[in-house]
Formats: structure tokens, C-alpha cells, sequence
């Protein structure tokens, strides 16, 4: 790691001061290090989602046609029923 002139002349001088830098750093790198993992877990879980979110909508509008179509094909049976029994 490179260290300036002027870093390494304030540690020489605040050795106290860098030392509660030092144990405020490591302090806080956990915290931060669970924090960017959960960052990078909920970028996938987003991910996830927008394709879930597509597939739940491609099914829809299949259910949409199906639904459109058993309709149409159940008109067309109960026509068809009630022409045959009409010249039984």
C-alpha cells in the first residue's frame, strides 16, 4: 500500500490518534463487508424477480388466450349439440 510522506509524518506524530483510526477501521469493515454482500444478494434477488415478474405475465396472457379459446371451442359444442338433437 502506498503511504504519502505526510501520512506516515501525522502517524509518527499521532501514533494514538492512528491507532484509534486503526481500530475504528476494522471495527467498521465487518459491518461494511456484510453490508456489500447483502447488496450483491438483493441485485440477484432483483434479477430474479424481473424474470419471475416476466413469466407470471407471459403465463397470463397464455391463460388469456386459452381461456378465450375454451370459450369459443364450448359455444361451438353447444351449437353442434343442439343442431343434432334438434333433427333427432
Amino acid at each position: 500500500m502506498y503511504v504519502t510522506a505526510r501520512v506516515r509524518m501525522f502517524i509518527s506524530a499521532h501514533p494514538s490518534c492512528f491507532s484509534l483510526f486503526s481500530q475504528e477501521n476494522k471495527k467498521l469493515s465487518e459491518p461494511l463487508t456484510r453490508a456489500l454482500r447483502e447488496v450483491e444478494k438483493l441485485r440477484h434477488e432483483l434479477a430474479n424477480y424481473q424474470k419471475d415478474k416476466m413469466s407470471l405475465q407471459n403465463a397470463k396472457s397464455r391463460l388469456h388466450v386459452l381461456e378465450t379459446q375454451l370459450r369459443d371451442l364450448t359455444w361451438e359444442h353447444e351449437v353442434r349439440y343442439k343442431c343434432i338433437h334438434l333433427f333427432i
